[in-house]
């Protein structure tokens, strides 16, 4: 028979190469590798011992949230870290938890459209708190973080404080979108997101950390191979927008034009097109900073013209290049980390846990559960 000692040093050497087996993998892997029957509450709780020994005590990990943020900001000055407490009696417990690197910062603001979408994803620990972020999109369309955070629930008080929090980190930028329930529960953002919502607190922060910094580089590789003005996806979409354009009409005046055609009922429209302004009576081309079809329509009915030059400058090479030119800052082990005395003994959140195993998926919204009925603009009569 198995002991839960030899079960727990087995799960550790697995865990330690691969973070996010479930207990059902190790169920698997003890019967593949051993032989061995194991029931799943013992494979539950073998996997939680090992956590504890690859990460150290869930308690403890509170506590080094302070050494966390001494160390960040030892590399990264201008990051932010703020650390919410709670008393209760002469106890002093975790509330509440944001981070903003720097380089996230920058790239939002100098390379980034003035758009933040923002959602929470619950944790999956020993609490039934939330990881909440604010996440941008760069020229690419591809999500951007920008700064996240662990709440206890998504409540009003909790969201002002992230708000007010996210406010002191990017300033006011002119312009600004905010979108709520905008991330698609954050895996959109980081596709492997929900495979660390059970890790110790200090630990799922770290390892955010390290995944921005994967995702810079990786991105900023992709970077280093462009070239030319605009960024060629974009130029290569509206190359494909311009084909099948032919129904419609343009009659010019100069740099105006108005662009006729007719929605499927034969009902006819027209368009009003400015090229100097880069404006369309349909408003497609201020909202986006893309030409829209009529805006296209009109474009190529001139020679040798560069789409380019009427795209706005959030998709150009330039601002994709500066969105992922900071480095985020690269820390060493926690047993490195500054000793950082607060005088207190930082204690895991009050939070009550329901029954039962909690999910790491979420649950998906309307428009993500396959195939739906599409509206239809009532200006341009285009379905999206």
């Amino acid at each position: 028979m198995a002991s839960q000692k030899w079960i727990v040093e087995k799960a550790v050497a697995w865990l330690r190469k691969n973070p996010n087996l479930e207990a059902k993998d190790l169920q698997n892997k003890f019967s593949e590798v051993y032989s061995v029957e194991v029931s799943y509450g013992t494979a539950w709780a073998g996997r939680q011992k090992a956590l504890d020994k690859i990460y150290g005590s869930w308690d403890d990990s509170f506590q080094s949230l302070f050494n966390f943020r001494a160390e960040l900001l030892a590399n990264s000055p201008r990051s932010i870290m703020e650390i919410d407490t709670i008393c209760n009696g002469d106890n002093v417990h975790f509330d509440k938890l944001f981070v903003a690197l720097q380089p996230c910062i920058d790239g939002f603001k100098n390379g980034c459209r003035p758009y933040v979408g923002i959602d929470s994803t619950a944790l999956t620990g020993r609490y039934n708190g939330q990881l909440g972020a604010t996440c941008a999109l760069d020229g690419h369309n591809w999500m951007y973080p920008v700064a996240w955070g662990v709440i206890g629930s998504e409540s009003k008080d909790n969201w002002t404080w992230f708000m007010s929090q996210f406010k002191k980190a990017i300033g006011h930028p002119p312009a600004l979108a905010i979108s709520s329930d905008a991330c698609k529960g954050l895996d959109g953002a980081v596709k492997k997101i929900k495979n660390i919502k059970d890790l110790p607190i200090v630990d799922l922060v770290d390892r955010l950390r390290q995944m921005t910094m994967e995702l810079w580089e990786k991105r900023r590789k992709i970077a280093d191979k462009l070239s030319g003005n605009i960024l060629p996806v974009i130029i290569s979409e509206l190359k494909a927008k311009t084909k099948g354009l032919g129904h419609m009409r343009v009659c010019k005046n100069r740099h105006k034009a108005e662009i006729f055609g007719n929605y499927k009922d034969l009902t006819p429209w027209p368009h009003v097109v400015d090229l100097h302004e880069h404006t369309c009576s349909c408003r497609a081309w201020e909202v986006t900073g893309k030409p829209c079809c009529h805006a296209l329509t009109f474009i190529q009915a001139g020679r040798n013209v560069d789409l380019g030059s009427f795209v706005h400058e959030y998709y150009s090479v330039a601002r994709f290049k500066v969105a992922y030119s900071g480095t985020i800052p690269t820390m060493t082990d926690k047993s490195q980390w500054p000793n950082v005395n607060m005088g207190f003994k930082l204690l895991p959140p009050k939070l009550k846990i329901g029954p039962g195993r909690k999910r790491k998926n979420r649950f998906k919204s309307s428009d993500e559960l396959g195939a739906r009925k599409l509206d239809k603009c009532e200006t341009c009569g285009e379905v999206g």
